[in-house]
């Protein structure tokens, strides 16, 4: 019976010692027994491992605290189990899963430990290569995303971009720079600086060249204040771009070339410039007047016909240079705002003609405007005080520039159908002096004034104020005229089609 179970031993034994790493231990940790499987895997021979500590083998992947747990764990009594990877003499890793379970003597104490352990390197390496690819997937997702957002960023930019590798050599231009400037990618990808100049030089137009990188490198090493790098492209629009170079330390990545289209503000700051120009210049011309009539008064004795005539000319160009004043004033209010001012309403339109009419004072012999009822009522969508104040300047302009009298005329004209949105309108008629079709062209331009003779008293911003007042509603101003017979303007403002019109036109 006793031969027998020692032979199932031997053959428990055998089948361990063939298929796991077996080792004993002192007390203390040192090695006192390796099996076969332990040497092949460890490549340490047996004498090289009797007596020695198993930390031999430590591979430093696990923590100091890792291993504090399984001794403290293996040292109270208690079997521990897990996961170790050690080092083998050619070092080379392998994982083992392993078990520890401590021996005792006749009187409780520790003998020894023992430790079976299952070599798991294949198993361990599939779940790292597993691991790895999903985090290689994950990362490419990740990556794919960022590129994509980068993409969509980069084109839904206002700017155009051309980027240059580290070779400064052209490696991405972004759409906008393509619709910019019509250089496609195929164009500039590969050029050099010399060669992406010569490119961008053939599209600009010769008064405003590409200044080439020197420059835009000394503009960016020490800007100047209110200094830009202008280009002009030679295309239909005549687009004006800011160009601006930044540089970069990031690795294949040494600049990137900033295109900005400044067509607008450039547009916007000469319109500024030559409207301070030519204010300054009208402003000017009363102001000398005054200014000599005032100092002739001071100055020298005069009878007082002499006196009269002076404070004559002093008052009547303090008139022009606060009508100036005023129109400027309206001018800068409706520029800043924009119409967002406006208290639109719906507007009884033979009322508000018939206000604006009132509010006219005629000159010294002259009838009062002629108003032709209209057939029905006509009502309008619009702000009642602007569209007050461009009706008489209208009016004024058709006395003013019909001195030789005349009936000045206001009919009303109902939708015409012609327009996408209905508008009405309002027709000012004059017989004064017209105007030729050169003239024609520029009356709603600002400080325009088709008289030049300086007989006919003006600022030259009536018109301009008028045009800007309908356009901000959504009208037009539609002008005919001609020399020497009349000139007929008509305001077409928005007309209302709110559901309430029947009830308007029981009030009117």
């Amino acid at each position: 019976m006793i031969p027998a179970k020692l032979r199932d031993l031997d053959a428990l034994w055998e089948a361990i010692n063939q298929q796991s790493i077996v080792s004993m231990a002192d007390p203390a940790g040192n090695i006192t027994f390796v099996n076969d499987t332990f040497v092949r895997i460890s490549g340490y021979s047996r004498e090289e491992l009797m007596g020695q500590n198993h930390r031999m083998l430590n591979s430093g992947i696990q923590s100091a605290a890792f291993w504090d747990t399984m001794w403290k764990t293996i040292s109270s009594g208690h079997v521990w189990k897990g996961l170790v990877c050690n080092r083998a003499k050619d070092g080379s890793l392998y994982w083992v899963d392993a078990q520890i379970s401590p021996f005792f003597d006749a009187d409780g104490n520790i003998e020894k430990y023992v430790s079976i352990r299952t070599d798991v390197t294949a198993h361990r390496q599939a779940i790292d290569e597993n691991e790895l690819a999903k985090s290689l997937v994950a990362t490419t997702t990740t990556l794919l995303e960022r590129t994509q957002q980068r993409d969509a960023i980069i084109d839904l930019s206002p700017d155009g971009l051309v980027a240059f590798d580290a070779a400064r050599r052209v490696d991405y231009v972004n759409p906008v720079f393509t619709r910019m400037s019509g250089i496609t990618q195929a164009q500039a990808v590969g050029l050099d600086e010399s060669g992406f100049s010569e490119l961008l030089a053939c599209k600009c137009a010769p008064a405003r060249p590409f200044a080439g990188f020197d420059t835009l490198r000394q503009h960016e090493s020490a800007p100047k204040p209110g200094e830009r790098n202008l280009i002009e492209l030679s295309l239909d629009t005549k687009p004006m771009l800011e160009l601006t170079l930044r540089t970069s330390d990031t690795s294949g990545l040494s600049q990137i070339l900033y295109f900005r289209d400044v067509t607008h503000e450039v547009e916007v700051e000469r319109l500024k410039n030559e409207f301070l120009t030519t204010a300054a210049h009208e402003l000017r011309t009363p102001m000398v007047s005054i200014y000599g009539y005032a100092e002739l008064l001071l100055n020298r004795e005069l009878d007082e016909a002499s006196q009269q005539e002076c404070l004559n000319v002093v008052y009547l160009q303090s008139k022009v240079m606060t009508s100036i004043l005023n129109d400027l004033l309206d001018l800068a209010r409706i520029d800043e705002r924009r119409g967002r001012n406006f208290a639109i309403e719906a507007v009884d339109v033979l009322a508000l003609v018939d206000a604006a009419a009132n509010a006219c004072t005629p000159p010294p012999h002259r009838a009062a405007p002629q108003l032709a009822p209209p057939n029905k009522p006509l009502f309008m969508q619009v702000d009642p005080k602007q569209t007050r104040q461009a009706l008489q300047n209208v009016l004024a302009n058709a006395y003013k520039y019909s001195p030789a009298g005349g009936a000045v005329q206001i009919s009303l004209l109902p939708p015409t159908g012609t327009d996408e949105a209905p508008l009405v309108g309002i027709c000012v008629t004059d017989h004064g002096i017209g105007m030729t079709p050169e003239q024609l062209s520029h009356v709603c331009e600002r400080f325009y004034r088709a008289d030049t003779s300086g007989k006919i008293l003006g600022t030259g911003l009536g018109m301009s104020i008028v045009h800007e007042i309908v356009t901000l509603h959504g009208g037009r101003v539609d002008l005919k005229s001609q020399a020497g017979v009349g000139t007929s303007v008509t305001l077409w403002l928005p007309a209302y089609q709110g559901q309430n019109a029947t009830a308007l036109t029981v009030n009117h």
